[in-house]
Protein backbone atom coordinates (compact mmCIF):
# COMPACT_ATOMS: atom_id res chain seq x y z
CA UNK A 1 0.00 0.00 0.00
CA UNK A 2 1.49 3.32 -1.13
CA UNK A 3 1.38 6.08 1.88
CA UNK A 4 2.31 9.13 -0.17
CA UNK A 5 -0.98 8.56 -2.60
CA UNK A 6 -3.06 8.04 0.55
CA UNK A 7 -1.80 10.77 2.07
CA UNK A 8 -2.70 12.60 -1.20
CA UNK A 9 -6.49 11.12 -1.39
CA UNK A 10 -6.93 12.32 2.51
CA UNK A 11 -5.94 16.32 0.89
CA UNK A 12 -8.45 15.48 -1.92
CA UNK A 13 -10.50 13.91 0.33
CA UNK A 14 -11.11 17.45 2.52
CA UNK A 15 -10.59 19.83 -0.64
CA UNK A 16 -13.28 17.60 -1.55
CA UNK A 17 -15.58 18.25 0.93
CA UNK A 18 -14.96 21.56 1.10
CA UNK A 19 -16.42 21.85 -2.12
CA UNK A 20 -19.88 19.77 -1.19
CA UNK A 21 -20.15 22.28 1.64
CA UNK A 22 -19.73 25.51 -0.27
CA UNK A 23 -21.59 24.85 -3.09
CA UNK A 24 -23.71 21.87 -2.44
CA UNK A 25 -24.71 22.39 0.66
CA UNK A 26 -26.70 25.95 -0.19
CA UNK A 27 -28.49 24.33 -2.25
CA UNK A 28 -29.98 21.72 -0.68
CA UNK A 29 -30.93 23.95 1.89
CA UNK A 30 -32.47 26.72 -0.25
CA UNK A 31 -35.01 24.08 -1.47
CA UNK A 32 -35.26 22.48 1.84
CA UNK A 33 -33.65 18.98 0.45
CA UNK A 34 -32.81 16.36 3.22
CA UNK A 35 -29.28 16.56 3.78
CA UNK A 36 -29.24 12.56 3.81
CA UNK A 37 -28.41 12.47 0.15
CA UNK A 38 -25.88 14.72 0.48
CA UNK A 39 -23.60 11.90 1.46
CA UNK A 40 -23.94 10.45 -2.33
CA UNK A 41 -23.51 13.86 -3.82
CA UNK A 42 -19.86 13.30 -1.95
CA UNK A 43 -19.58 10.27 -3.16
CA UNK A 44 -19.93 10.11 -5.99
CA UNK A 45 -18.51 13.52 -6.65
CA UNK A 46 -15.05 12.45 -4.28
CA UNK A 47 -15.02 8.77 -6.66
CA UNK A 48 -14.95 10.31 -9.80
CA UNK A 49 -12.49 12.90 -8.93
CA UNK A 50 -10.39 10.22 -7.04
CA UNK A 51 -10.42 8.27 -10.77
CA UNK A 52 -9.28 11.04 -13.01
CA UNK A 53 -6.32 12.13 -10.69
CA UNK A 54 -5.01 7.91 -12.02
CA UNK A 55 -3.40 7.75 -8.85
CA UNK A 56 -2.97 3.79 -7.58
CA UNK A 57 -2.93 3.53 -3.87
CA UNK A 58 -2.51 -0.18 -4.13
CA UNK A 59 0.33 -1.35 -6.25
CA UNK A 60 -0.06 -4.88 -4.90
CA UNK A 61 -2.52 -6.18 -7.48
CA UNK A 62 -1.23 -7.01 -11.25
CA UNK A 63 -4.01 -5.39 -12.56
CA UNK A 64 -4.08 -1.40 -12.57
CA UNK A 65 -7.19 -1.23 -13.41
CA UNK A 66 -8.43 -3.20 -9.57
CA UNK A 67 -5.80 -0.47 -7.85
CA UNK A 68 -7.33 2.32 -9.41
CA UNK A 69 -10.86 1.38 -8.60
CA UNK A 70 -9.92 0.29 -5.12
CA UNK A 71 -7.96 3.92 -4.61
CA UNK A 72 -11.93 5.50 -6.08
CA UNK A 73 -13.64 3.53 -3.38
CA UNK A 74 -11.52 5.27 -0.80
CA UNK A 75 -11.40 8.42 -2.01
CA UNK A 76 -14.74 8.51 -2.56
CA UNK A 77 -15.67 7.42 1.18
CA UNK A 78 -13.00 9.72 2.21
CA UNK A 79 -14.86 12.90 2.35
CA UNK A 80 -17.96 11.33 4.37
CA UNK A 81 -15.51 9.63 6.42
CA UNK A 82 -13.99 13.41 7.02
CA UNK A 83 -17.56 14.74 8.12
CA UNK A 84 -18.45 12.17 10.69
CA UNK A 85 -14.66 12.64 12.33
CA UNK A 86 -15.13 16.00 12.62
CA UNK A 87 -18.84 16.00 13.96
CA UNK A 88 -18.03 13.01 16.44
CA UNK A 89 -14.58 15.28 17.86
CA UNK A 90 -16.55 18.53 18.15
CA UNK A 91 -19.14 16.71 20.36
CA UNK A 92 -16.97 15.21 22.16
CA UNK A 93 -14.47 17.68 23.21
CA UNK A 94 -16.00 20.92 22.58
CA UNK A 95 -18.78 22.10 25.09
CA UNK A 96 -21.96 23.49 23.79
CA UNK A 97 -23.57 26.34 26.08
CA UNK A 98 -26.87 25.88 27.27
CA UNK A 99 -28.94 28.54 27.06
CA UNK A 100 -31.34 28.66 29.67
CA UNK A 101 -35.08 29.49 29.08
CA UNK A 102 -36.36 32.79 29.45
CA UNK A 103 -39.57 31.78 29.75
Amino acid sequence: MNTEVLATIAGLSGVVAKIIEITVKPIFDKFSWDRFWLAYVSLVFGGVLTWFTELNAFPLFQTVLVGRIMTSVVGAVGPSIIYDTLDTVNDRFFVRRVQPDKG
